[in-house]
């Protein structure tokens, strides 16, 4: 018979390593499904630079409330993964729309973001 303290000990192993483990999966379920949110952009003209720059700050917008879960609480600092989930939601968006005016906006935009970090 196993005695209560090693019983105790096996179900503090178990309790650490789901502890340790669950934020894992939940991330992982989180990241095959992930939130979504619609952007309208149908009385915009993506022909002109005014007409990008309104749909780059709703894509922006709509991307922030996605990714809201990675936004890291008591701190003003972004986390990676809030940052990360950033680019890529914008960048899908961006890539979804297939506007040449707002591709060309969003790489001068990254590129400038890539040169700001890179020189810190």
């Amino acid at each position: 018979m196993i005695s209560s303290r090693v019983l105790a000990s096996i179900i503090g192993a178990y309790a650490l390593a789901v502890v340790l483990i669950a934020p894992r999966v939940t991330y992982a379920d989180s990241v095959a499904q992930p939130p979504t949110v619609t952007v309208s952009f149908s009385g915009l003209n993506l022909d002109t630079r005014a007409g990008v720059e309104t749909l780059y700050r709703r894509i922006q917008f709509a991307a922030s409330e996605v990714c809201e879960q990675y936004e890291p609480h008591g701190t003003l600092v972004p986390s990676a993964a809030f940052r990360g989930c950033i680019r890529e939601a914008v960048a899908g968006a961006v890539r979804k729309v297939d506007s040449p005016l707002l591709t060309a906006y969003f790489s001068e935009r990254d590129d400038h973001h890539a040169l700001n970090t890179a020189s810190r």
